[in-house]
């Protein structure tokens, strides 16, 4: 390795011709030593700078991810936010956000300890993991607070997906902790305002969530319905992941055309 790094360096740089102007203005000068110490040399500082690139790759990673759930965490999830608003924004598309809410969280940590409280919140995580689709991005928004950020999705999109997360964490008992339930907020852009109205609008079906008794999700769509919990669409939970898909890509595509009718 030390040959072909020597002659790549005297190659590229054209050395080898220094090196002879050296040699005979400095007949003293080892110059063959020079090159044998060079080779040896490179290979060295290219497996040193790997490792310190390598490092600083992890520092990055260690500072946008979550400590406990491995997610992103705020600064990643509002940066990630502001790129898909101004894409939204750009091209005219739909885009939608889910906050949730872990219910009687307080509960949890005060009679089960917050040993508990962080299986809980690391298992919700996995869960939610499993069944997201891969285009979505998924945060630790604070405490026991999730962000769920959906592109190419409208309002009936998200709320499909709130409800596949709704049932996906309520459906088997927690180690130690029981049944967990959590209340959801969507929020939607509809070609105007900003990220911050976005996020308040979510937050505000989260909170009507909670009065409405947990454990359900609240968007625009059912905000003014009070006492009633959205119902899923299909019973059939084996085939609920192909529905959710097929009906989020159809409600995507046709959200312009609704747009464009409501011009």
């Amino acid at each position: 390795m030390g040959i072909v790094v020597q002659w790549t360096i005297i190659t590229c740089f054209d050395l080898d011709k220094h090196l002879d102007d050296a040699v005979q203005l400095h007949p003293d000068w080892n110059i063959r030593a020079l090159e044998l110490l060079m080779s040896m040399a490179f290979p060295l500082l290219a497996i040193f700078s790997w490792r310190r690139w390598c490092e600083a790759n992890e520092l990055l990673a260690d500072a946008d991810t979550d400590g406990l759930t491995s997610l992103y965490n705020r600064r990643k999830a509002e940066y990630v936010l502001e790129q898909e608003f101004d894409r939204a924004l750009r091209y005219g598309r739909p885009l939608s956000l889910v906050l949730f809410d872990v219910d009687h969280f307080k509960l949890v940590n005060d009679t089960r300890g917050h040993p508990v409280g962080d299986l809980v919140l690391a298992g919700i995580a996995r869960r939610i993991k499993r069944s997201m689709r891969a285009t979505d991005h998924l945060a630790r928004w604070g405490g026991e607070e999730f962000m769920l950020i959906c592109p190419e999705t409208d309002t009936e999109g998200a709320t499909i997906i709130a409800e596949r997360m709704r049932r996906a964490i309520k459906r088997r008992p927690f180690h130690a902790a029981g049944v967990v339930t959590a209340s959801f907020g969507i929020g939607s852009y509809s070609g105007e305002g900003n990220v911050d109205i976005l996020v308040k609008r979510a937050d505000q079906h989260l909170y009507a969530a909670k009065q409405r008794g947990r454990d359900c999700v609240v968007s625009h769509l059912n905000v003014h319905q009070p006492g009633v919990k959205l119902v899923s669409v299909m019973t059939d939970t084996t085939g609920l992941g192909t529905a959710a898909r097929l009906t989020s890509i159809l409600s995507t595509i046709a959200a312009p055309m609704r747009r464009a009718r409501q011009r």
